[in-house]
């Protein structure tokens, strides 16, 4: 697995768009956003449940090179912190 990518963003608007770009020789990309700065790195050959809900502080995405918006979120000026690794 590669070093995460790791970002900062904050929203005035009650959604959220998260847009990545695909690694060369990598199979996909797993994005991990949370309110706090606080992240597990996954473990290697270890797949984390998707949890597209972002409302509970915390969020598991996968894909390749792309876009993910979450809808509904309802705490203006909320700071979200991105980490993306690709796999």
């Amino acid at each position: 697995m590669l070093q995460p990518l790791i970002g900062q963003i904050s929203t005035d608007h009650d959604s959220l768009t998260v847009n990545w770009t695909e690694w060369p020789d990598s199979d996909g990309a797993l994005l991990l956003v949370s309110t706090t700065n606080s992240f597990s790195a996954p473990a290697d050959g270890v797949t984390l449940a998707t949890d597209t809900d972002l409302s509970d502080g915390s969020a598991t995405i996968y894909g390749a090179g792309g876009s993910y918006t979450f809808d509904g979120l309802s705490a203006s000026g909320e700071t979200y912190y991105v980490k993306l690794y690709a796999y």
